[in-house]
C-alpha cells in the first residue's frame, strides 16, 4: 500500500505537489495493492514551544475536504481509478456521503492527530455506526490512519467483525442517520475471515526481512519517503 505522504508533509508544514505524485504511481502502479489519493489535512500540528494544541477551524476543514475530493478526482481522471479516498475528522459530512455515492469501497478515516484520544474516539465511533450495518458488519472496506492501538485495533471492525454495542445507529443525527439508511440499502456487508494489516517501515531491508519473519504480507509505504529515491520502491517489492 502506498501513502500519499500527506501526514509526513502536515507535519512540516509543507505540500505535496499532485502531478508528481500522479506520475509515480502511474509509473509505479504495477507494483502496488493499492494507493492513497493525495489529501489535504485540516489545521496544523500546533506543537511548536509553548503553543497548545487548538480545534480546526471551520474554515480549515472546508478547504481540506474540498481540496481532497479535488485531487482524488483529479487522480480518477488521470486512469488511477483504484486511488482511496480519506475522511478527516472536523470535514462535513457532505463529503463521506459524496465517496458512498460515488461508489467508493475502500475509505481512508484520519482522526485529528493534534487532538487526544479522548476527542478523536467519539468521532470515530460516529462514522463507524454509519459505515457498518446493526450486526457490526463493515459496509465498505476502511484503511485508519494513524490508529495503531490495539484497543482501537479491537474497537472498529476495519476488516470484519463485531463492534461494541456503544456504535449503534440510534445514535447518529438526522442527516448521518440518512447517510446510513441509504447504505444499508444500498451495500451488502463485507466479510473476512480475518483482518489484512499494513506495517509501516523506512523503506530499509533490515526491516522487511524482519516483518516478513512474522508473516507481515502488507506493507505500506510513503511516498514522502520514496520520491527523491528513484528505484527504491521496485528493489524493496523485488527483494
Amino acid at each position: 500500500m502506498l501513502d500519499c505522504g500527506a501526514f509526513s508533509a502536515w507535519r512540516r508544514g509543507e505540500v505535496i505537489d499532485l502531478p508528481a505524485y500522479i506520475e509515480f504511481v502511474k509509473r509505479h502502479e504495477h507494483l502496488l495493492d493499492c494507493y492513497v489519493a493525495l489529501d489535504v489535512i485540516p489545521g496544523s500540528l500546533g506543537r511548536a514551544p509553548g503553543s497548545l494544541k487548538r480545534p480546526r477551524t471551520v474554515a480549515e476543514v472546508k478547504v481540506s475536504g474540498a481540496q481532497s475530493y479535488a485531487n482524488l478526482q483529479a487522480m480518477k481522471n488521470a486512469g488511477l481509478r483504484q486511488a482511496i479516498p480519506t475522511f478527516h475528522q472536523g470535514e462535513e459530512l457532505c463529503w463521506l456521503e459524496r465517496m458512498l455515492r460515488d461508489g467508493e469501497s475502500y475509505i481512508g478515516l484520519s482522526p485529528a492527530k493534534n487532538m487526544s484520544w479522548d476527542i478523536q474516539q467519539p468521532w470515530l465511533d460516529r462514522i463507524f455506526a454509519i459505515l457498518t450495518d446493526r450486526a457490526g458488519n463493515p459496509l465498505v472496506k476502511t484503511h485508519g490512519f494513524g490508529i495503531a492501538s490495539v484497543d482501537f485495533l479491537k474497537r472498529y471492525p476495519r476488516r470484519g467483525g463485531a463492534r461494541r454495542p456503544a456504535l449503534q445507529p440510534r445514535s447518529l443525527n438526522a442527516s448521518e442517520r440518512e447517510v446510513w439508511e441509504w447504505l444499508i440499502a444500498a451495500r451488502q456487508p463485507i466479510k473476512w475471515s480475518r483482518p489484512k494489516l499494513y506495517f509501516s517501515t523506512q523503506n530499509d531491508k533490515q526491516w522487511k526481512r524482519a516483518l516478513a519473519a512474522v508473516g507481515a504480507r502488507h506493507h505500506l509505504l510513503s511516498y514522502w519517503h520514496l520520491k527523491e529515491r528513484p528505484g527504491v520502491l521496485a528493489s524493496y517489492v523485488n527483494g
